[in-house]
């Protein structure tokens, strides 16, 4: 109040205020020319209050509901690797490529969503395939997994191992086949380098149209018809990643391939058929030998009678 040009004063127990409020006349200007019709009006304006006492005030703060969370789209690193042994534990280095390995070996490769701790994300393979150079679209590919399901070749057998050891299993997904290689265009030869690549899909799973885009059962057949609005809602993020780097694919040796042929789970019927085959040519064996050496004591019989006869 003292801004205002307000007096503050004793009178016995009581403070006053005192303002003195003034009003000024209303002018019309013309040029140099004013003139008015108002008079100048004054008002005192005075306030009392005890001055000594305790006064209670009631005071309510009302607070402002906080902000609605910022949504927006970030960035998403995601990674594709390969790993050494069916354990999932240790990743080759970028360093190590191009990785050698035997046609026909199993190859374990994992895709991750990087830096992101919102267990609503999930990591979705949509497609993955291989090409004989780093380009992704390059028009001479092998196709691995398409609209989420593997996709299996007498030449390649895929499927996918289980992430529940991870401590954000949506996370993840992983990926295991068997090495390949590509042939050349006579098809008498192989090229030596092959280089992978996926589609990945990042889905948000709390929106209702996550179990048609991004839940994907495979051997059922999809029902219903994609739309922008529906896609959007649903998929947060789609990259295609590719690994780190290509993988050198080496024919066995003969000796080697019969090893490997043999150690293999499901060739369980080869061993059993070489060891077969074993068994008849040693059996073979074994009859031509004594035949030969029945023959051999046949004659020399028919020499010593010959020779006691003169």
């Amino acid at each position: 109040m003292a801004a205002c040009g307000a007096t503050v004063q004793w009178s016995g127990q009581e403070l006053v205020y005192e303002l003195l409020l003034a009003s000024e006349r209303e002018l019309c200007v013309d040029g140099n020319v004013a003139i008015t019709k108002s008079s100048t009006y004054k008002m005192v304006l005075q306030c009392h209050f005890l001055g000594s006492g305790d006064l209670q005030l009631g005071v309510q703060v009302s607070t402002l509901p906080p902000p609605p969370p910022a949504t927006a789209t970030g960035p998403l690193s995601l990674l594709l690797q390969v790993f050494t042994d069916n354990s999932y534990t240790t990743p080759y280095q970028p360093w190590q490529y191009p990785l050698v390995t035997l046609l026909g070996t199993p190859l374990y490769v994992q895709a991750s969503l990087l830096h992101r701790s919102d267990p609503t994300l999930v990591l979705f393979l949509k497609d993955c395939w291989a090409t004989p150079t780093a380009v992704a679209t390059d028009p001479t590919q092998w196709k691995l997994v398409t609209d989420g399901c593997p996709v299996q070749s007498p030449c390649c057998s895929v499927f996918f191992p289980g992430v529940a050891d991870l401590p954000l299993p949506s996370h993840y997904k992983r990926l295991a086949l068997q090495a390949f290689a590509f042939m050349n265009s006579d098809r008498s030869t192989t090229r030596d380098l092959v280089y992978l690549h996926c589609s990945i899909l990042v889905c948000d799973s709390s929106s209702p149209n996550f179990v048609t885009e991004c839940n994907r059962q495979c051997g059922q057949t999809r029902r219903y018809k994609r739309n922008a609005v529906s896609e959007a809602s649903s998929v947060v993020g789609k990259h295609v990643v590719s690994l780190q780097g290509p993988v050198l694919f080496e024919e066995a040796p003969v000796n080697d391939a019969a090893l490997l042929l043999l150690e293999t789970p499901s060739s369980s019927w080869a061993k059993a058929g070489t060891l077969s085959l074993l068994l008849v040519i040693g059996t073979a064996v074994v009859a031509l030998l004594s035949a030969a050496i029945a023959v051999r004591r046949r004659r020399s019989r028919a020499v010593v009678l010959d020779g006691s006869g003169y």
